[in-house]
């Protein structure tokens, strides 16, 4: 059937629980243990998780999704808190933007692999930056 790295009881609660443990992280399979205090609310937790999964499951599977958008509107985000903070944090603030940045910087990238023919700005998250303002001003 499979196996599992440890295999052990243990109390969630005043429940005991046989817990089955995989160690590595390239394990398909997960547990999500949750409590609360009525059933009403243990059925709302219980769809909210079931629409976050399904949703995820929807995302990774449709192909025309394209990973960046949600990144540089975070930078954005981010970039005008810091422009409101006083003193050094701000440096810190915006100093925090870069590893978002990182997954738009990649995808560029892979696509000057795939396309030769077709030339990306240099300032390719300047443009999609000004798109993302434009975009919104017009809202």
């Amino acid at each position: 059937m499979g196996h599992c790295d440890s295999v052990y009881l243990s109390e969630v609660g005043d429940t005991q629980v046989v817990v089955f443990k995989h160690e590595k992280e390239d394990g398909a399979v997960s547990t999500i243990v949750l409590r609360g205090s009525t059933d009403n609310l243990m059925d709302d937790i219980e769809r909210a998780v079931d629409d976050g999964v399904n949703t995820f499951k929807v995302l990774t599977r449709d192909k025309r999704l394209v990973p960046g958008a949600t990144e540089i509107e975070l930078a954005k985000q981010i970039t005008s808190y810091g422009e409101t903070c006083p003193g050094l944090e701000q440096y810190a603030i915006k100093k925090f933007v870069f590893p978002c940045l990182e997954k738009p910087k990649k995808k560029k990238k892979k696509k000057k692999k795939k396309k030769k023919e077709r030339s990306l700005s240099s300032s390719f998250l300047e443009e999609m930056l000004d798109i993302n303002v434009k975009k919104k001003k017009t809202n």
